[in-house]
């Protein structure tokens, strides 16, 4: 997902083994999808860093930020349900976190260069 290793890159110097099981943990959280899904300063807090020293930590072992990353399983998520499911655009908006659709499908069109109805269009064709 985005380029990312399910490892930790734990030979960059930020991130020690004693941040490993906390940033893993983390991970797992961003990547609950729906009305659930935590804030980043929520999982920052739940794993005792504040959101400025978690966002740097997390982005030294993954690669991306933890925005980038909740934002990016989101949007695959939405992909797969845009490509294999009939369900109104909107309804996948909201199950993958979207307050509206077109914030949804602006973040859409810009991370796969396609709307939601091209994108299901083409899979029909």
């Amino acid at each position: 997902m985005l380029g990312t290793s399910d490892r930790l890159s734990l030979a960059r110097p930020r991130v020690r083994q004693i941040h490993a099981s906390r940033l893993l943990a983390a991970k797992g959280r961003l990547s609950e999808i729906g009305d659930a899904k935590p804030s980043i300063k929520t999982v920052a807090e739940e794993q005792g860093y504040s959101q400025p020293q978690f966002s740097r930590l997390f982005s030294d072992a993954f690669g991306v930020s933890p925005l980038r990353y909740r934002d990016g399983k989101r949007l695959f998520q939405a992909r797969e349900m845009v490509k294999d499911t009939l369900l109104p655009f909107r309804d996948i908006a909201e199950s993958v976190g979207y307050g509206d659709y077109p914030t949804f499908s602006k973040a859409f069109r810009r991370r796969f260069g396609a709307s939601p109805d091209q994108v299901r269009r083409r899979r029909r064709a």
